[in-house]
C-alpha cells in the first residue's frame, strides 16, 4: 500500500464486504456462527442501544466478555457507535478490570449477563441487543478519532493506556490483510486485552474470511484445534509455539496445517520456526514486531532457513519508519525509533508520558516519533535485529511486564518491607522472579503472596518465583541494584547478605560502647 494512498476505515471496508457476501460465515465459536449479514446487523441494534446510552467520539466503552461471537459483535458496535473499545480479558483479577474500567473513564461496559457491576458505570449484555426504538443514523467516522484503547504495564505502578485511531488502525489491517490472508480461516485463541489479536480478529473480516474463536486457551486445546483441519491465518507469540511444540511432542503422528503464521510479541528463534516448514505443505513463518504503540505492528520478516537463531525483526511496513537514535557505526546497537504513519495517539489522560515517549521527529516538521525502549541494530543487508530492552522492561509470553508495576502491587503485601523483580532465564523462556524482604518478624508465606498478586495483577505479572531474602543489593547511592540483581543474582545477593551483616554487626558495637552505628547521630 503506498504511503499517499490512506485506505478505507475498517467500518466502510466491512459495509462493503456485507454487501458482496451476506452470507457467508463471518465468525464461529464452539456455539455455532453468524454471518456476516448478521454480524453486520447485531452489532448495528447494539451500536445504536450504545449510542443512547452517551457512546460516540472520543468516549469509551469497556468490552469484557469471553472469546466468541458476542466479543466480536461487541467490539464492531463499538467501532460502529464511534466510540472507542477499550478491551479487557474475563480472565484478569477484578480488581484489575475495575481499575481499568475507572481510568478509561468508560461510559458503559459491555459484558455476559449477571456479570459483577462496577455501581458508577452502567453494564449492558450484548444479547440484549434487539431492535432499537432510535434508528437515527450512526456517526460518521474520522480517521483522527480514538478507535482503541490498549492497557499495557506502566513503569509507575499502574497500567497506561494506548489510544488507536481509527486511521491508524485501518492502516494496519489494509497492509495485513493482503500479506497475511489467504482466504482460508483464521483461528484466533489469544486475548482481546493483547494487542497481537487485533490481526487475526479484525483483518480477515475485510476479506469475508472465517473468524474462528477458541474459547480455551490451554496448550492442549490449542495444539488439537491447530491439527484439526487447514486454517488460513495463525497469530501466536514464540512462548504458544514452544507450548504447541510440548503438547504435539506426544502426538508424533500428527501435524498442524497452516498456510501463514505470524509470530509476534517476543523475541523469535528459528529453531521454533522449524518444525512449522515440515509436511507436505510448509507453513510461511513470518515474524513481526510492533510495540502497543506502534499499532500492533512496525516491521515484518519472513523467517528462512538461512536466518540466525535470532530471527531478524525485519524490515518497516510501507507507511512506517524506523530509525536508530543518533549515530551507529554500521551493526551498533542503539535504541530504535519509530515514525511515519504507524503511531497511536499516545496516552489517554498521560499528556506528560506521551510527550516524554512520542517526541518531535527532527527530519520532518510536525511528525513523531516514538522512542520504544527496544535496543536494535541494522546488518548489512538491511535488517533490523532486536538486542533486547534500554530499561527494564520484560516480555513474559508475550505480554509487557514493567517490574516497578510488579514491585508496587508486592509492597501492598504485608509483611513485604522490600522487594525487586527481575526477570531470569529459563528453559529457554524468560520467567519472572521476586525477591521479597520480610518485615522484622515476619515469615512470608510464598503461596500467600502469590494469591495477593493474583487478584491485583494479570497472569503474565505474577512471578514464577519468589525468593526470600535478608536484604537486596544497592547502588552507591543507596538505590536497589536492579541490574546487578538481573545480571547475577547470586553474587548481588551474597554480597547484599553480607553488608547487612556488617551493619548490624556495627550497630551491636556501637551500642556496646554506648555510642552510634556508624553514619548515625549521637
Amino acid at each position: 500500500m503506498p504511503v499517499s494512498e490512506e485506505p478505507a476505515l475498517f467500518g466502510v471496508r466491512l459495509a462493503g464486504v456485507v454487501a458482496s457476501t451476506p452470507d457467508a460465515v463471518a465468525v464461529e465459536d464452539d456455539r455455532g456462527f453468524v454471518s456476516y449479514a448478521q454480524l453486520y446487523r447485531r452489532s448495528g441494534e447494539l451500536a445504536r442501544r450504545l449510542a443512547a446510552a452517551g457512546a460516540g467520539p472520543e468516549r469509551r466503552v469497556a468490552v469484557c466478555l469471553p472469546r466468541g461471537r458476542d466479543l466480536v459483535v461487541a467490539l464492531l458496535a463499538v467501532l460502529r457507535c464511534g466510540a472507542a473499545f477499550v478491551p479487557i480479558d474475563v480472565h484478569h483479577p477484578g480488581r484489575r478490570r475495575w481499575e481499568i474500567v475507572r481510568s478509561s473513564g468508560a461510559v458503559a461496559v459491555l459484558a455476559e449477563e449477571g456479570a459483577a457491576a462496577d455501581p458508577g458505570v452502567p453494564t449492558m449484555p450484548v444479547r440484549w441487543a434487539g431492535a432499537s426504538p432510535d434508528r437515527r443514523p450512526l456517526p460518521a467516522i474520522h480517521p483522527e478519532q480514538a478507535a482503541y484503547v490498549m492497557y499495557t504495564s506502566g513503569s509507575t505502578g499502574t497500567a497506561k493506556g494506548v489510544v488507536v485511531s481509527h486511521g491508524g488502525l485501518a492502516r494496519y489491517l489494509a497492509w495485513a490483510a493482503t500479506r497475511y490472508v489467504r482466504g482460508g480461516p483464521a483461528l484466533v485463541s489469544t486475548s482481546p486485552a493483547f494487542d497481537l489479536t487485533v490481526t487475526g480478529l479484525f483483518a480477515p473480516l475485510l476479506v469475508g474470511a472465517r473468524v474462528v474463536l477458541l474459547a480455551d486457551p490451554a496448550p492442549t486445546a490449542l495444539a488439537s484445534a491447530l491439527t484439526a483441519r487447514r486454517w488460513g491465518l495463525v497469530k501466536l507469540t514464540p512462548s504458544h509455539l514452544d507450548a504447541v511444540a510440548a503438547a504435539l511432542a506426544r502426538r508424533p503422528d500428527v501435524r498442524t496445517s497452516v498456510d501463514v503464521l505470524v509470530v509476534g510479541g517476543e523475541q523469535l528463534f528459528r529453531g521454533q520456526a522449524e518444525p512449522w516448514w515440515r509436511g507436505t505443505s510448509p507453513t510461511e513463518v513470518i515474524n513481526e514486531y510492533g510495540p502497543t504503540e506502534a499499532v500492533v505492528g512496525c516491521c515484518v520478516h519472513g523467517v528462512s532457513t538461512g536466518d540466525p537463531e535470532a530471527v531478524p525483526i525485519g524490515t518497516a511496513l510501507p507507511y512506517a519508519s524506523v530509525t536508530l537514535d543518533g549515530a551507529v557505526a554500521p551493526g551498533g546497537r542503539a535504541e530504535l525509533h519509530i515514525g511515519g504513519a504507524a503511531l497511536a495517539r499516545g496516552y489517554l489522560g498521560l499528556p506528560g508520558l506521551t510527550a516524554d515517549r512520542f517526541r518531535p521527529d527532527p527530519g520532518s516538521a510536525g511528525a513523531r516519533r516514538y522512542r520504544t525502549g527496544d535496543l536494535a541494530s541494522v546488518d548489512s543487508g538491511g535488517l533490523l535485529h532486536f538486542h533486547g530492552r534500554v530499561d527494564r522492561q520484560l516480555k513474559i509470553r508475550g505480554h509487557r511486564v514493567e517490574p516497578a508495576e510488579v514491585e508496587a502491587a508486592l509492597r501492598l503485601v504485608p509483611g513485604v518491607r522490600e522487594a525487586a523483580v527481575c526477570g531470569r532465564p529459563a528453559a529457554g523462556r524468560t520467567v519472572l522472579v521476586a525477591y521479597l524482604v520480610a518485615g522484622p518478624g515476619v515469615g512470608l508465606d510464598r503461596e500467600g503472596v502469590r494469591r495477593h498478586l493474583a487478584q491485583r495483577l494479570p497472569a503474565a505479572s505474577v512471578p514464577a518465583r519468589f525468593v526470600v531474602v535478608p536484604a537486596l543489593p544497592r547502588t552507591g547511592n543507596g538505590k536497589i541494584d536492579h541490574a546487578w540483581l538481573a545480571r547475577d543474582p547470586e553474587r548481588a545477593l551474597r554480597v547484599a547478605a553480607l553488608a547487612r551483616l556488617r551493619l548490624e554487626r556495627d550497630a551491636v558495637t556501637a551500642a556496646l560502647r554506648g555510642g552510634s552505628s556508624p553514619g548515625g547521630r549521637a
